[in-house]
Order: structure tokens, then sequence, then C-alpha cells
């Protein structure tokens, strides 16, 4: 009787085993997906495009630097040596200048030039491949633009200041620099012609 009633409850027991439902499987991982490729920046707007029209920096005085965005070319007043190559594009929406600097000789210089319309004038701040620093302002007076401020470098603690002048499609730019405030000298002396 007891091995009749073990062997009942071993049949059972196999019944239940053959015929419980499958463990379901372990789900598969879900699909990941790629994150969307970061876009690539926008190129820089083109020296010749027109001012902007519309936005924070349309009009007023924010236009008063536009003669100067362009490719250009620098000479020795009078001269044809080339001295460097000057590119200035506008950058965010038309609120700030980028100008960059490649000499024939020595080290680059790159510089943001915008519009404080708080303290109205004008701020230049550059940085040499010397490592030197440059920060101007100023604004324009009787037709040209005239920026001074402060100079730290390598060689020490000093002054400069720089003039754009347009005559007849040239811009001629002229930087002198000092120590004291009193005395000045020469920096470097440019006429810029337009790359065509």
């Amino acid at each position: 009787m007891t091995l009749t009633v073990l062997a009942a409850a071993a049949a059972l027991a196999q019944s239940a085993i053959t015929t419980a439902p499958p463990v379901p499987a372990a789900a598969p991982p879900a699909a990941t997906t790629a994150p969307a490729p970061t876009p690539a920046p926008a190129s820089g707007t083109p020296a010749s495009a027109a001012p902007p029209t519309s936005g924070a920096c349309a009009d007023g005085p924010y236009r008063q630097f536009d003669f100067w965005v362009g490719d250009w070319t620098a000479y020795e007043p009078g001269g044809a040596d080339v001295l460097a190559h000057v590119k200035v594009t506008r950058l965010a929406d038309g609120c700030g200048l980028l100008e960059e600097i490649a000499p024939a000789k020595g080290p680059s210089t790159a510089a943001l030039i915008r519009y404080d319309p708080d303290a109205t004038l004008w701020r230049r701040e550059s940085v040499g491949g010397d490592g030197a620093l440059l920060s101007l302002q100023g604004g324009m007076q009787q037709g040209e633009m005239n920026l001074e401020g402060e100079q730290t470098s390598g060689a020490g603690h000093g002054l400069a200041r720089i003039t754009w002048k347009v005559e007849g499609g040239v811009v001629s730019e002229s930087a002198q620099k000092s120590t004291d405030g009193k005395d000045w000298s020469t920096w470097f002396d440019w006429d810029l012609r337009r790359v065509k």
C-alpha cells in the first residue's frame, strides 16, 4: 500500500514537472538608441554678408565697426611687401567681431571686439601667440575709430592705442606704445586692402 502511494505521488510529481508552464526567458535588453550626433557648428558668417537688420545689435553704434569686417592684406604705407593677413568676421548675430591677425613674421593674434552699451564705448580684448594680452576701449571720433588701453606681456606692462581710418577703400591702422602715457612710439603702421 505504501509503495503504491509513493509510486502515485512520484507519478504526480513527474506529471507536474512535464506539464508546468515554461519559465519565461529573461526579457532581452531594451534596444539602446545611439545618441543623436551633435550637429556640426554652423559655419561663420561670410565676411561679405550684410550687417544684421534686426535684433539687439542691428543699428546705432553697433554698426560703427562694420568697415572692418572682411579679409584684408596689410602693407607698409606706400609699399608692396605683405606684412600680415587679417580676417574680421561677425559673431553673435552681429553683436561682436572676431579679428584674426596672421603676420608675415611673428606670432598670430586673435581679438574679440564688441560694443558696450552701458559704457557707450567699444572694447577690444586680444591675446597673442606670445602670450601678450591687450585690453583697449574707446570709440569713433571725427570719423576715426580710436581705442586705447593696457598691454601685458613677458616684457612687462605698458600702454597702447590703435587708430583705424578709412580712406578710399583702404583702412589705415596705426598703433603706438608707451610706458608712461606721455611719450609714445610707433608700434606698427599698416595700410590694409580687401582681398578680392
